[in-house]
Parts: C-alpha cells; structure tokens; sequence
C-alpha cells in the first residue's frame, strides 16, 4: 500500500509538537508499505529527513497543473493531509485525481477551539468555536474519509457540539512509549532550576512566557534562594529577549538543542497556557526526561484520561506557584509526580496499541471505501460543485499564473 502525507511544512520533530505527530503519524504509514512525503513550504534547517526513515520527500506547489500529473503517477492508496488548509488546497485534486484514494485529515490540534480561547483571553471575547474557521475546518472534515484527532477532549466536542459523525473520527495520541529507563533518569538532588519550554512561534506559547515573566517575581520566594527560571523555544525574536532579566532570575535561554536532555536537567517544567488545543508535546517530554509538570487545566487537557496527574492542576496563579514550590522542596512529592507521569505516558500513550489501532482503521476503511463513502452524506454534499469554493479559487489562481501579465 502506498501512503502519502501532504505536509503544511516539513516535519520539525525537534522542535515543535506538531513535527512530532507527523512524525508518529509517518511511522504508522510504514507499517501499511511505501510512504511519500510531499510540501509546498521550504526545509529548514530543522526539517526531518525523510529518506533518513526510508521513505521520499517530494517538492510541490500550490495552485499548480503539474501537481495532478505528479499524483496520477504516483497513485497512492492513502493520502493524509496535515491540517485543514492542506485538504483545502489539494484536496479537490485527490477526489478528482485518485477518487478511490482514502483521504485523511490530520488537525494536529481543532484550530477553531485554540482561536477561540485566544479571542476570549487576550481581547474578553466570549468562547465562540462556532467561528469562521470551524465553518473551515469541519468541511474539511466531511470531505475527507477520516479525521484524526489528538485529544479526546476535541472529539467529544465535535460529536457532541457539532454532530460530526464519530465513524469519521479516530483518536490517535502522542505515542511515547517505551519510555526511557527511569534508573537512567537524574534524581531529584542532580537537578535545580524551573524551566518552560515551547515554540515562540506559537501564540500560546509566548502569552505563557509573558505570563511566567509577570508572575516569577511574587512567587520566588517560594522558592530556595538562586532558583530561576529557564525559558527554552525555537524561533525566540526580539520582544521575547527583552523578557531576559537575570537581576530576577529570569532568563529567555532560546532553543534547545535537545529537548529531553534540557529537561533532564530540571527540577520541574511549568506548563502555564491560558488559551490552546490539542496535547502538549512539552508536557510529553517532560514525562520521558523525568521531570514533573506543574500544569494549567488547558496544558493538561486530553493529556492524563481517567488517571491522577500527580500533582494540582489550577488556572490561579498562587496555587500554581504553591505547587510548584512543594514539589521544588519535597523529594517524596516529586518522585510521586515523576512516577505518575510515566504511568500517565504508558497508560495514554502506548505506541504499539496506538499504531496497530490506527494501522488497522485504515487498512479496514480502504478495503471497504465505496461503504464508508455512502454513509457520509455531508462529504457527498460538499463534493457537489455549488460548495466547491476552495477548487475554483485554486483554479482561478492557476489561470492567472498563466497568464503573460501575471
């Protein structure tokens, strides 16, 4: 079988939770036989290589012809578009080319929940996930055969607050395991220091900044004198060093070059998001490095299922930096929480159930598509040409590429 995943951008495993799902996603592709990878973006110099893993990389193009004559040679059995505007672009072009191709959708996390938290955070809005980009993002669900979904907590959402059709759905977590030999790991006593850690790219990521920078100072003295607080991610500009203040013992470090070794060597990992989606690829880490989370409700969401998260999880900021402070202090209470951690990561987070879970959906909903594509009326609505606003405007751009005047 051949498999291929149309990327928004080239994968960043290292450096962004994102990169990492594709890279799970990937690794379960090849289990079904040949995998391709294609993107209209540009490799960074954090780009997986993909033939590294035995698979091809592919350069395409958005609004371009000779994309349709690449795919008809290729022919893929599977094609997983890594979120909605992907499926956007390309997505008419696999119906009409490869129409017996199973088209999935990965949302690496429901864009419409994490800018609806953002509006209701930073600007007062009321949550509204009824939003514009949910009109979006679910007709992109309903054209595709499958969605995969990465927090539980998004798809019980989507059942229940927009009767998507929980066939369509697959729930496929982050897949950590085996996790690293915790006689391996650094005990308590080897470690000092508080760390966040997370892609300033992000927005998400750089309001926690913000917010750990405003509230360090009231709560330090929680904490044995010297302690500080290191803030590690990619792509940190100059408005995030300006938060640099060692004189507070606060400092921005930029990015890590190895993410689980910088973890390893901290005593806790604060996960402060007021606004976001999906899981938290910086609360994974930290379960691999050893490192207990001290967590908002919105960094532990769809995270820990039915099990303890070893420690408070709170939104207030006092009891966020009391928790953390007790952990800090007490070895019995850390190593609790390190423990609970990696329940949590071999419990949630299975990579052989998850893989062979996905593998097998896939495998059954190719061989039995014609079936599977009855049931979806919505998709055979919105494949009807009245709603297919997303192809035309592609075609529209692709006619006036053409043309001599640009």
């Amino acid at each position: 079988m051949r498999s291929l995943l149309i990327g928004k951008t080239w994968p960043e495993p290292a450096s962004t939770a994102a990169g990492r799902r594709t890279l799970d996603i990937l690794r379960v592709l090849h289990m079904l036989g040949d995998v391709h990878v294609a993107s209209p973006a540009q490799p960074t110099e954090f780009s997986l290589t993909v033939e590294a893993l035995g698979m091809t990389g592919h350069q395409i193009a958005v609004n371009d012809d000779a994309f349709d004559d690449w795919l008809a040679n290729l022919a893929p059995d599977i094609v997983v578009f890594d979120r909605y505007v992907m499926e956007e672009q390309f997505g008419w072009r696999v119906h009409t080319v490869c129409p017996t191709a199973l088209r999935v959708l990965d949302t690496s996390d429901l864009h419409c929940l994490r800018e609806a938290r953002e509006a209701a955070v930073l600007h007062g809005q009321p949550l509204n996930i009824f939003n514009d980009t949910a009109l979006r993002e679910l007709a992109a669900m309903v054209r595709c055969d499958l969605t995969l979904m990465v927090s539980p907590a998004e798809v019980q959402i989507l059942v229940e607050q927009f009767g998507i059709a929980e066939h369509l759905l697959h729930h496929t977590p982050f897949m950590l395991t085996p996790l690293p030999d915790a006689a391996a790991l650094r005990p308590y006593n080897e470690r000092r220091h508080l760390m966040m850690i997370g892609n300033f790219l992000h927005n998400p990521n750089w309001d926690a900044t913000r917010w750990l920078r405003e509230h360090w100072p009231q709560w330090r003295h929680l904490f044995p004198q010297g302690t500080e607080v290191h803030v590690y991610g990619g792509y940190a500009s100059e408005k995030v060093y300006q938060l640099h203040k060692p004189e507070l013992g606060f400092h921005i470090k930029g990015r890590a070059d190895n993410a689980l070794d910088t973890l390893s060597r901290y005593r806790l990992n604060l996960a402060y998001l007021r606004f976001g989606a999906g899981i938290k690829g910086k609360i994974a880490d930290a379960w691999l490095a050893g490192t207990p989370n001290i967590a908002s409700a919105i960094a532990a969401e769809g995270m820990h299922g039915d099990l303890p998260w070893g420690s408070v999880i709170s939104n207030e900021p006092e009891v966020f930096f009391r928790t953390a402070a007790q952990l800090y202090n007490d070895e019995s209470a850390w190593q609790f929480a390190v423990e609970q951690g990696r329940k949590i990561a071999e419990q949630c987070h299975d990579s052989l159930a998850e893989s062979v879970a996905l593998s097998g959906r896939l495998a059954e909903l190719h061989d039995d598509l014609a079936v599977h594509r009855q049931e979806n009326i919505w998709g055979r609505i919105l494949q009807q040409q009245q709603y297919r606003a997303t192809e035309f405007m592609s075609r529209w751009i692709t006619e006036k590429n053409r043309s001599p005047k640009g």
